[in-house]
């Protein structure tokens, strides 16, 4: 079942802002849906302080079924493409979620 944010997350997660928590419960239900990984990719409304243009990628699974080295996976992939990351988050839920979040510049299509 989708559980709500507020239910799972904890004090820090609750108190981003609503654009960014609409997205990480777009991402839980989306892997929920699915039964398996979810992935998003997003563009940031605002460039780094040197005029870069920051994207947003983040992967959300379960950790009992489908923890398998995705953050060094997502990094490998990153840095062999030319991709600056800016910053690293991981999440944890109470219901055994974890997302993985990664500001990332100099993105080539």
């Amino acid at each position: 079942t989708v559980a709500a944010l507020n239910q799972i997350g904890n004090h820090e997660l609750l108190n981003l802002s609503p654009s960014v928590l609409q997205r990480y419960q777009a991402l839980h239900d989306r892997k929920v849906a699915e039964l398996g990984p979810a992935s998003a990719i997003y563009d940031l409304d605002y460039p780094t302080p040197d005029g870069k243009a920051v994207k947003v990628l983040m992967l959300c699974y379960d950790v009992t079924r489908h923890d398998q080295g995705h953050l060094q996976k997502m990094t490998f992939l990153t840095e062999t493409h030319g991709m600056q990351i800016e910053r690293k988050f991981i999440e944890e839920f109470a219901n055994g979620t974890r997302v993985l979040t990664l500001y990332v510049t100099d993105w080539t299509e």
